[in-house]
């Protein structure tokens, strides 16, 4: 069970409890994205094998998790620390047949019983209280050899749509507002319980955390991890005027960035 330490963590939970992250309206909407789904990351796909023992660290409702399972047959837990979440991943899991062990847990809490062949933690370590012990935490639940995926805001990248939207709140505009202003970016989504989650993370979210490809690759370091991938270069800068010419566009782009790093 987890465990809430801090006020932050209380208040990132409660906050995530109302509406939780790419929650769709129906457990059979969410299954049949799981279903439809093909794409998991070209670096990813390859280690993801039937019998891979896959371990997702804040697998919200569930979408990587039942997605590995159901396309790949991996071998697959998965917890978070927002039961809400638990129990649509359990509910659309049951609804496809599908086999992943879900269970209520805190990265800082969780002690394995068995070590897995890859971690996965995508958008969510950010938001703890310490996130690069976090992904100390994390490299620790990994067989040597395995692999790490992270997906993070990035320092550079993320501030553009940060500043323009706390501005806008600055200016006074509503909540409904700034949706507004949210869905004017972000056109990939029909499914309104879906639209305002992201919104919900994307804008509202009570605390986060933003980093640069640097840092991380010298976290890694002090963890004897090699970095096999990155989806940015290490050029960053660049990124706050790439996220500055989307918000030009009228173009969704969050600032995130991923990285694949085995253990040696």
């Amino acid at each position: 069970m987890a465990t809430i330490s801090t006020p932050i963590d209380k208040q990132v939970l409660d906050f995530y409890k109302q509406l939780p992250f790419n929650f769709k309206g129906s457990v059979e909407n969410h299954a049949l994205s799981v279903i439809e789904r093909k794409s998991y990351g070209e670096n990813l796909e390859p280690l993801l094998k039937k019998g891979t023992k896959v371990l997702e660290v804040g697998c919200g409702a569930g979408w990587f998790s039942n997605g590995v399972n159901y396309h790949y047959k991996c071998d697959v837990t998965a917890f978070d620390f927002n039961p809400v979440v638990i129990e649509r991943a359990k509910k659309v899991r049951d609804y496809l047949g599908l086999s992943v062990d879900y269970f209520v847990e805190d990265v800082f809490d969780y002690e394995p019983t068995e070590l897995a062949d890859v971690v996965v933690s995508i958008g969510v370590l950010h938001h703890t209280i310490d996130p690069l012990n976090a992904i100390k935490y994390c490299s620790e639940f990994i067989k040597e050899g395995g692999h790490m995926y992270l997906g993070l805001y990035h320092k550079y990248g993320r501030k553009p749509f940060l500043d323009y939207f706390k501005q806008l709140q600055q200016d006074g505009l509503s909540e409904d507002e700034l949706f507004d202003e949210y869905c004017k970016l972000d056109k990939r989504i029909t499914d309104k319980t879906h639209l305002r989650s992201w919104f919900n993370d994307q804008v509202l979210h009570p605390h986060e955390n933003q980093y640069t490809l640097q840092e991380i690759q010298e976290l890694l370091g002090t963890l004897d991890m090699t970095l096999e991938y990155s989806s940015i270069d290490e050029d960053e800068q660049k990124y706050e005027l790439i996220g500055q010419q989307k918000l030009k566009e009228s173009s969704y782009w969050p600032g995130f960035f991923n990285i694949l790093a085995r253990k040696n």
